[in-house]
This record gives structure tokens, C-alpha cells and sequence, in this order.
């Protein structure tokens, strides 16, 4: 068995040991990481366990807590978005004394583009997913789906704008699609936060598979469609289907009435600004401060005169 193979155990031993050396020798007092999941990671963890040094995981995305991967040494502190990880992760046997909540650091920024959009056009924003780099669906299942959707959102308006996961690699069969179908969408793959927060502002209706984005469109204020691409087991993280803040529906049926609908009215406007709130505390901008507040604050007490001495 691989996992107890000598080559594996010395492996992590090596980890453990150099990632020790380098706390002493760079006389480390604090460790931030995004996540706790790899062996990498873990053993980084055992290390400053071991020299009582603090280790932050500062949350970066919205699937913090939904498996149980996470580690609870007494030296692991969680900065998290907001009540609900922090429930989550208590579900987990995490320590709250650990848990910090702080807001979306990853949303910094995004609440400069809140409020009705710049332009009197109905315009939609269809968010994909990389479900086939991520092997959820195979390439001509995908898009044979990806075109029944566009072909229906084409009833409604050929003014689409459709923003690609920066993953996907297949650009070439979106715009084939679209040309095929006469639609007057612009595809982009954009990676820049504030041209993407843009791209959300401009529109009347966001429209995604469930992804984050449709948390960020509540965000903004605009209404949500997610749309669930899989015929009978879904793989993908189920929080945004499952929030009651966002209309859903099976790519098979009728999209143009919802579409219709949706772009004259936010139909889970109360529910989706709920969400927001129970997920996210404060969105305005200064999450990453009280990120770095927290973390000098639990730094200096590990490092006071009583703290050394337990």
C-alpha cells in the first residue's frame, strides 16, 4: 500500500523536518495558508504544532467545511467569510475560540459595484463552468447542453454576454456555438476583478451553473438563474442550488419564461440579500484588514511572557 510505503512515510517525514528547520532558523511567528487539504500543507501544520507556533487558514472560497479535511490542532485558527463557516466547521469539531469571522477577503473591492446597471439594455450574463477539464462532463455532452441553453436564451435576447471560467479551453467551440446560433455575445475569459465585477454591473440577469459568481451577482444586487447542467447526480459543491437565493431549473426545460420573468424582476431579491449577510457579515472592502489585525493579535498573546511559559 502506497500510503504506508516507505518511500511515502519518509517522504512526509522530510516535509515535516525541513518545514521545522525553517520556522527555528527564520524564527517564524505565524503561518497563513489558503487551505489545509495536501500532505504539503499537513505537514507544515505538525511542524508549527510542534513549536507552538499559530497557523491561519484564511478562507478563500465557498467550500470551506463541506468535507470533513479539516485539521484541529490547538495552533489552527480559521479566518472565515462568515456565520454560516463558522457553523460549519464547529460541525467539524473546531474549536470556536478558532474561528474568526472577518468577511469575503476574496470580495475586497466588490462593493464599488453595487447598485442598477449603467445601461437601459436588457442584458444577460452567462457565467460557465470548467466541468470538462474538471472530468464532471464529457466535451460534446457539455456543449450539446451548452447549446440547447443558448439556443433557448437567443428567444429572449441575442445580447449575451458569456464569461468563461479561466480554466476552460475549449473557446473556439463557444464561439461556434454563437455563431451558429446568429447571437451578438461577447466571450471572454477575464481574470481581472474589476473588469469581472464589471461585466456583472452591466448586467440585468446572471445566469451560471452554480458557481460563485451568482453569490457575487447577489452581491451587486442583480437576480440569479442557475441552471443544473447534470442529469441525475450533480457533483459540484451544491450551496448556491441549495440557498433558496438563486431561481434554479434543469437545463431541459423552459428558460425563455424564467428568462422573461427574471429580467424584469428579482424574484429572490429578500432571500438572495439574506444569504449574502449569513455567508458573507460585511462586504464592504475591509475583510483583509481584519484578516491582518487578527492574525497580529493572535501572534502577539503566543508570544507574550505568559503564553511562553504554558
Amino acid at each position: 500500500n502506497f500510503l504506508y510505503s516507505q518511500e511515502f512515510v519518509g517522504t512526509i517525514w522530510k516535509y515535516y523536518l525541513t518545514f521545522k528547520k525553517i520556522i527555528i532558523q527564520e524564527k517564524v511567528k505565524g503561518i497563513i495558508l489558503s487551505s489545509q487539504n495536501n500532505i504539503f500543507e499537513k505537514s507544515l501544520i505538525a511542524a508549527a504544532e510542534k513549536l507552538n507556533i499559530p497557523v491561519f487558514v484564511v478562507q478563500h472560497g465557498i467550500g470551506l467545511g463541506v468535507l470533513p479535511t479539516v485539521d484541529i490542532p490547538h495552533n489552527v485558527k480559521f479566518a472565515v467569510f462568515g456565520e454560516k463557516f463558522k457553523r460549519d466547521l464547529i460541525n467539524l469539531n473546531v474549536p470556536e475560540e478558532n474561528i474568526k469571522i472577518v468577511g469575503p477577503i476574496i470580495f475586497d473591492g466588490i462593493e464599488k459595484y453595487v447598485g442598477p446597471p449603467e445601461t437601459s439594455q436588457k442584458k444577460i450574463l452567462f457565467v460557465t463552468s470548467p466541468f470538462i477539464e474538471d472530468r464532471l462532463l464529457e466535451k460534446n455532452k457539455y456543449f450539446l447542453r451548452v447549446r440547447i441553453i443558448l439556443g433557448q436564451l437567443s428567444k429572449v435576447s441575442k445580447n449575451i454576454d458569456i464569461k468563461l471560467h479561466p480554466r476552460e479551453r475549449n473557446i473556439k467551440e463557444y464561439k461556434r456555438i454563437v455563431g451558429e446560433l446568429g447571437l451578438h455575445a461577447t466571450i471572454s475569459s477575464e481574470v481581472n476583478r474589476n473588469n469581472h465585477y464589471q461585466l456583472i454591473k452591466n448586467a440585468d440577469l446572471i445566469i451560471t451553473f452554480g458557481s460563485t459568481v451568482a453569490l457575487e451577482a447577489m452581491i451587486i444586487e442583480r437576480p440569479t438563474l442557475t441552471i443544473d447542467l447534470f442529469d441525475k447526480f450533480d457533483p459540484t459543491n451544491k450551496i448556491i442550488i441549495n440557498s433558496g437565493a438563486t431561481t434554479v431549473v434543469k437545463y431541459t426545460e423552459d428558460l425563455p419564461t424564467m428568462v422573461t420573468t427574471l429580467l424584469s424582476k428579482n424574484l429572490k431579491q429578500d432571500e438572495a440579500q439574506q444569504f449574502v449577510k449569513e455567508l458573507c457579515y460585511k462586504v464592504d472592502g475591509k475583510a483583509s484588514r481584519r484578516v491582518v489585525n487578527y492574525i497580529y493579535d493572535v501572534v502577539d498573546r503566543n508570544q507574550s511572557p505568559s503564553s511562553v511559559e504554558q
